[in-house]
């Protein structure tokens, strides 16, 4: 029988056979049946030759055999052949003429496939149990179990490569043990693990799978998953609801010789959880360079099993500053000729022909690409190399490529930081080269900077970089550090813990019920004094009170997974009635660069990118990124392709876009969980589908769950690639057809995740709440000026303004600081100067248009950058944000938190604004508390806001308040005001105060003609200590506490004639008075063109209405149309 029989019924056949749920051992995909029509084919192409040949078919029997075999696993709809051509015929295809002898032939096929396949698979599972059993672990296994079985803790310290961490859950597992944790470091981690068990365990079933993984915005776990992958973080985040941790009976804490933030806390919670459950929960920890007796003694001296790695020989050659210059002593750059000595050197004692890549370890990208630069010319020279580098901003393609293969006659030579050092495996390493550098974060909670400082590495890590050369065969570790160098490095690298900031850590250990953080049992705790100003700045935060316990809003930015401040900014987005746009904002602000590095140079794309830009503000760009993203993703929903080109094009990394959006979903569940956002806005429904999209939806449905499998599939049989070498000798690759298919399943099934989880709806609604008006602006700012405040700055008076030179800038605690080179002030600087007219005085240059810079973020690498920064008017932002605001007798003069002084042309403007800023002030506290108030007693009663008198009248108080609140705060940022403004310095704080206090009788003989203290006087305040400044002190300002001085003359009468532009009348007012008159006339100018505008569409409406008299209403009434005339009367008789 031909293959043309069976092809020209595919379709049917394939209906008939494997539209079914099977008990067999193997599951019928696409992918699966596309692999049985080729076995079918060459089957029976081999069974025609042995016709041909006159060779005798195999004996017949065989089948029958096969059957009686399987016949337990074999479908009951297959067994009778009539009763398969009776079902044939039954359905639609009564037409499709099949003969019992074709059936009868096709199931057996099917059967041998069946057959072929389960043999596969128990030789891949022999194998594999082989590996198994060859690893170091395995030799351990009864000890662990036994140790694990009477002791609540144990630790294991398993060399790299002894099998650890994909065999100890599986130990676990086969023992009986039903719910285990496994934590990880990091999500690709997670994901790889899960991936390698289910492979490991057979476990391929995706509705049953006994493993699975839960990582931040995925899950693939089932009610059936017994073992669980998932990152450090998480496991604290599911701690917060539920302190016992009551779903897990084992908890293996993997990779803890990191010592990230979260791992030490998470140690620290664990051992406190084991006093609650001593006999119920198992903790493995396990690590591969770990101080032990630190972690045994910390659990009670608890049980080590150390286990061996299984590295082949490592040769260790040693190039200290002695042998070769590091660093070029004129330019300070790393020095490129040890790192191609030393491939000169392997290129003439190794040969081509022996396999063998390089790794190279260096402290970050600038130094990867000065080295790569230089390599890849040598290596356009010789043609024997391939230069590529690893680095997480880095587009994901690009660090792919670590892993494919080299042509023949070529080496890999591999650039990377220490994220090659643990967090990945690259096969085929031979030679490693280490420049015994890295680069680590440390936070400066005094001045809010982070300094990234290239420092050694520890004799731990060195190690771990050494052994990255022995995992498939013996190696070489070229270390550029003398044998001296290395015995003087740190044994361990100094813990996260004490070296960054320590926020977000305090307020979730008081948000989990511990009562006093200082006495939390860390492993290595940090500094008393950092925990000390940490609880002070969460009680100025109001995330605490006085008394140290949470407050409300503490408790919601405890939920956030963001830095507090980015939390804090949502919060306040709510009072402005912005959290739409906040919400995407805050998602931007807490996602790597959605730029990849390389984009950030290349002068094409940054060109392309140009109209995009906001002069606003760096994160007003990225949001217009963002916008720009989902105005394609709504209007080419069902067009990947057309977005992912754009995305290359304009140097942008897809998959941020996707975070972005599924963080500010995050964000947006928490905030309406909490009540601070109504819980129906936004919310994606079907029923809001037409039936032609929910047709569609569920398509999409049914293509994710094969594409799904197909994808399973091509991670377990994926093809390394084949790099290519291109013309320069620089890197490229080579990529197949198939690699090609295996690369968009991958991308369709991403993208078609993404779609049913945002569907087009949502991605409108987005995307169309991302567009403000000019005046939305200033509340946008004011809000992440009030969440990040005293993170501003003020220009250096000496600036050229002009592009390409260094600005320098000013923060209180830091001066003498840059723009970072991604900043659109750094190609624009122009735009920061002041707009309007200068005047030049004794008080200084006056203008209304002074400029202060908000950032988001200060690092200090080479030099002390500020990024992500935002244009913001000076005495607007420091009246509305400033902690201490001292002044003179008449508000002429004024100085900001020590730091800024601003001296105004007309005294009285200073009063004006001083006294409307305190009325926002107070009016946003008012707002804050209401909301908590409100939220505090949803949260008590479990009742809702909209319940009872009370929660009514809060309510409509609340929104009246927000409107209040909306409208005054725009009308503070019109206000238009000349000024001066300086950056004092130290010498200058000495001898402004008068040092002499004033009370409340005091302040009633001052001038009276002073607006301020007729407002003080109105507020019926009393006097406060006002640390020694002198004055007069009420709430955050300093009445009166600076001496006068001789240029403290200004103008009395700030009043100025004006042309209204809207009622064509003269006025001579004050600033204020001006903004407030052009608002009241613009609001009844509009008012009055509605209202003519709406009796010309009343007349208009009631001319186009029809009249009808109703006998039985006895009165004349008006209707649209006939139609409602007939429905009116048809009322009528039915009563």
């Amino acid at each position: 029988m031909s293959i043309k029989t069976f092809r020209d019924k595919k379709f049917y056949l394939n209906k008939l056979f494997f539209n079914y749920e099977f008990n067999i051992n193997i599951e019928f995909n696409r992918l699966q049946m596309d692999e049985f029509w080729f076995f079918l084919e060459k089957y029976l192409q081999k069974k025609s030759a042995k016709t041909a040949t006159c060779h005798q078919d195999d004996n017949p029997d065989k089948y029958n055999r096969l059957i009686e075999e399987l016949q337990d696993k074999i479908p009951k709809e297959w067994k009778n052949i009539d009763q398969l051509r009776e079902r044939l015929r039954q359905n639609e295809f009564e037409n499709v003429n099949v003969s019992r002898k074709e059936l009868t032939e096709f199931r057996n096929i099917l059967i041998t496939f069946v057959d072929f396949n389960l043999k596969r698979k128990q030789k891949k599972l022999e194998k594999l149990f082989e590996f198994q059993k060859n690893l170091p672990i395995y030799e351990y296994k009864q000890t662990i179990l036994t140790k694990i079985e009477s002791n609540s803790v144990v630790l294991i310290a398993g060399d790299t490569g002894c099998g650890k961490s994909t065999q100890v859950p599986q130990y676990l597992l086969r023992n009986g043990y039903q719910r285990i944790c496994c934590t990880q470091p990091r999500r690709i981690a997670c994901i790889a693990l899960c991936n390698r068990l289910k492979f490991e365990t057979a476990d391929n079933q995706s509705g049953n799978s006994e493993i699975g993984y839960q990582i931040r915005f995925e899950k693939n776990k089932t009610k059936f998953t017994k073992i669980i992958f998932m990152t450090e973080g998480l496991l604290l985040r599911q701690m917060i609801e539920d302190p016992l941790l009551s779903n897990y009976d084992v908890i293996i804490l993997d990779e803890i010789h990191e010592r990230h933030l979260t791992s030490d806390f998470l140690l620290g919670a664990i051992k406190c959880l084991l006093h609650k459950r001593k006999n119920d929960l198992k903790v493995i920890l396990m690590s591969a360079t770990l101080n032990c007796e630190l972690f045994s003694n910390y659990f009670g001296q608890c049980f080590v099993i150390k286990v061996p790695g299984r590295l082949f020989p490592i040769k260790t050659e040693y190039f200290p500053p002695d042998k070769v210059n590091i660093f070029k002593a004129a330019t300070n750059k790393i020095n490129p000729d040890p790192y191609l000595k030393i491939l000169q050197h392997i290129d003439s004692q190794y040969p081509s022909s022996e396999r063998g890549d390089v790794l190279v370890f260096l402290s970050g990208f600038a130094e990867i690409e000065f080295i790569g630069e230089k390599l890849k010319e040598y290596s356009s020279q010789n043609k024997r190399w391939i230069i590529l580098y690893l680095h997480s901003a880095l587009s994901l393609s690009e660090q792919d490529k670590v892993f494919d293969v080299c042509p023949d006659g070529y080496r890999k030579c591999i650039l990377s930081t220490n994220l090659a050092e643990t967090s990945i495996t690259i096969d085929g390493i031979r030679f490693v080269i280490d420049s015994g550098k890295h680069k680590q974060m440390y936070y400066e909670p005094s001045i809010r900077m982070h300094r990234l400082q290239e420092i050694w590495v520890s004799k731990a890590s060195a190690e771990q970089r050494k052994g990255r050369a022995g995992r498939t065969g013996p190696g070489i570790c070229f270390r550029l550090y003398s044998q001296n160098d290395f015995e003087n490095f740190e044994n361990f690298s100094k813990p996260e813990i004490q070296r960054i900031s320590l926020e977000s850590l305090i307020l979730n250990m008081i948000s989990m019920g511990l009562n006093d953080v200082r006495k939390f049992p860390f492993i290595e705790p940090p500094n008393t004094l950092v925990i000390e100003n940490t609880i002070k700045y969460l009680i100025n935060y109001g995330t605490l009170d006085e008394n140290e316990n949470i407050t409300y809003l503490g408790r919601i930015l405890s939920k956030l997974p963001v830095d507090i401040p980015i939390g804090k900014m949502l919060i306040l987005s709510v009072c402005i009635n912005l959290s739409e746009y906040t919400l995407s904002m805050a998602a931007c602000l807490s996602v790597q660069s959605m730029t990849t590095i390389r984009s950030r140079n290349d002068r094409e794309i940054l060109d392309e990118r140009k109209s995009m830009l906001s002069i606003d503000g760096d994160m007003f760009s990225s949001m217009n990124f963002y916008k720009q993203w989902l105005t394609m993703k709504a209007s080419n929903h069902h067009h990947s392709m057309d977005i992912r080109s754009w995305c290359r094009r304009l140097g942008f990394e897809e998959q941020r876009f996707h975070e972005i959006t599924k963080l500010r979903r995050q964000f947006e569940d928490i905030l309406k969980d909490n009540g601070l956002i109504d819980s129906r806005s936004n919310r994606e429904s079907t029923e809001s589908l037409s039936k032609i999209e929910r047709i569609e939806k569920h398509k999409e449905k049914k293509l994710f769950k094969k594409l799904k499998i197909e994808v399973e599939k091509c991670r377990n049989n994926k093809k390394r690639r084949l790099l290519r070498a291109d013309v320069d000798g620089i890197d490229g690759d080579e990529r197949n057809i198939d690699d090609d298919d295996d690369d968009n399943h991958y991308k369709d099934y991403k993208e078609l995740e993404f779609n049913l989880l945002f569907d087009s709806h949502y991605i409108k609604d987005t995307e169309q709440k991302h567009s403000l008006k000019r005046e939305e602006f200033n509340l946008i700012k004011s809000i992440i000026l009030l969440s990040f405040y005293p993170q501003m700055a003020i220009a250096d008076q000496d600036n050229s303004y002009q592009c390409g030179s260094d600005q320098i800038f000013h923060t209180k605690e830091k001066p003498f600081v840059v723009l970072h080179p991604s900043s659109i002030y750094y190609s624009e600087p122009e735009s920061l100067q002041p707009s309007s007219r200068i005047e030049s005085s004794e008080m200084g240059n006056l203008s209304n248009d002074h400029c202060l810079l908000g950032y988001i973020s200060f690092i200090e690498t080479n030099k002390s950058y500020i990024c992500n920064c935002y244009r913001l008017s000076s005495i607007h932002s420091l009246m509305l944000s400033s902690q201490e605001i001292d002044t003179n007798l008449d508000c002429s003069r004024i100085i900001f938190d020590n730091w800024l002084e601003i001296r105004f042309k007309h005294s009285k403007d200073g009063q004006d604004l001083l006294i409307e800023a305190i009325k926002i002030r107070i009016e946003l506290e008012k707002l804050l508390t209401l909301i908590c108030k409100d939220l505090n007693k949803d949260d008590n009663v479990g009742g809702n806001l909209d319940d009872g008198d009370d929660n009514g009248d809060d309510e409509n108080n609340l929104f009246q308040l927000k409107q209040n609140f909306i409208e005054k705060i725009k009308m503070f940022w019109k206000f238009r005001i000349k000024y001066a403004q300086k950056r004092l310095l130290s010498a200058d704080l000495k001898q402004i105060y008068s040092n002499v206090s004033q009370n409340i009788q005091d302040l009633r003989k001052d001038s009276m003609d002073n607006k301020l203290v007729k407002f003080l006087l109105d507020q019926q305040t009393t006097n406060q200590s006002s640390s020694n400044k002198g004055g007069f002190h009420y709430l955050f300002i300093n009445f009166n506490c600076l001496k006068q001085t001789g240029i403290d003359c200004p103008i009395i009468d700030n009043r100025r004639w004006f042309d209204c532009a809207h009622c064509k009348q003269k006025y001579h007012l004050t600033p204020i008075e001006q903004v407030r008159h052009e608002e009241s006339c613009s609001t009844t100018t509009t008012k009055k063109k509605s209202k003519t505008e709406s009796k010309d569409d009343n007349d208009t409406t009631s001319d186009s209405k029809h009249q009808y008299y109703c006998q039985h209403c006895d009165k004349k009434l008006s209707f649209q149309s006939n139609i409602d005339i007939l429905r009116h009367r048809k009322q009528h008789s039915e009563k």
